[in-house]
């Protein structure tokens, strides 16, 4: 029987899996225990990529492989540390809550005690301790917790498009009663020129949206929810209502010839914002199942 960590030379990608001959031949790999009784295995030279040996010995180490390190490309922020003037990228298994910490804590001891053993002082004098407490979440409690972020954003959602519907609506009675009256002709015939008028309408207008935007800008990060405040969400979030009340009242605009009375015009623009902020929440929740799907069959499982 071969040891763990030993490597196929007969395996290949195929059709989209990593497979393997029934009992190929192998080629056993360097290792060695340290005195902390972690078995260490050195994987350069003529195994070749890390990748391969990892597809390779998958079977050898279920549950018993946490991570490694090896050499990782040079960039601009690469500089000369004794000895280490590599990138170094470090493995680990994202089954275990405490491989990513541990490993990574391994790494910057050794840096460190390279550099205290350069200047002349005992490296085992020195280390970085790390404590880890993952917060162990189950599969249920995970899903539950999703579920209701997610409700949760989708609500608030819905009370935005009510509340964003209901905005532009209250323009169109204005426009109604205004054509109606012709109180533009009146302007016009009183010296205002077409220009002043629609620049006067559009300044209206978009300072009505801007304190509209604030304050609904100023309630969600008072609330601080991730979905709209979080990294650069915020900015996206005002772009994005900004764009919808700009078109909203574009479309009250060419509507308002279809009515003649304010409450009929003002309650089917209110009713059609709705519907139309409703409808694009639905596609959104059936397209994002699709994507999901669309992605996990379109990539391959190897590399």
């Amino acid at each position: 029987m071969k040891a763990p960590g030993a490597s196929r030379d007969t395996c290949n990608c195929e059709e989209s899996q990593w497979t393997c001959r029934e009992n190929p031949p192998r080629t056993p790999t360097p290792r060695w225990m340290t005195n902390t009784t972690d078995v260490l295995f050195d994987i350069t030279g003529e195994h070749g990529r890390v990748i391969d040996w990892l597809l390779d010995t998958h079977d050898d180490f279920i549950d018993a492989r946490y991570g490694g390190w090896s050499p990782a490309a040079e960039s601009k922020s690469s500089a000369d540390l004794h000895g280490t003037a590599s990138n170094i990228l470090v493995w680990y298994n994202n089954k275990a809550d405490h491989a990513l910490p541990s490993y990574l804590n391994s790494i910057h001891n050794a840096m460190l005690r390279r550099v205290v053993e350069a200047k002349g002082s005992t490296p085992a004098d020195y280390g970085i301790t790390t404590y880890v407490h993952p917060l162990l979440v189950t599969g249920d409690e995970l899903l539950t917790r999703v579920t209701s972020q997610m409700v949760t954003d989708y609500g608030t959602v819905l009370i935005l498009v009510t509340a964003f519907g209901l905005f532009p609506s209250a323009l169109i009675p204005y426009l109604i009663m205004e054509r109606s009256r012709e109180e533009k002709r009146v302007q016009l015939v009183a010296g205002v020129s077409t220009v002043t008028y629609w620049f006067a309408k559009f300044a209206i207008d978009l300072l009505s949206v801007s304190v509209f935007i604030a304050l609904t800008v100023a309630v969600l990060a008072a609330f601080g929810l991730p979905a709209y405040t979080a990294n650069a969400n915020l900015a996206a979030t005002v772009l994005l209502l900004f764009l919808f009340c700009t078109a909203a009242i574009s479309m009250v605009y060419c509507m308002e010839k279809l009515f003649s009375e304010p409450s009929l015009g003002q309650l089917t623009v209110i009713c059609l914002n709705i519907f139309i902020g409703i409808l694009t929440i639905v596609s959104i929740l059936l397209l994002d199942p699709m994507w999901y799907i669309s992605v996990s069959f379109k990539f391959p499982l190897c590399v």
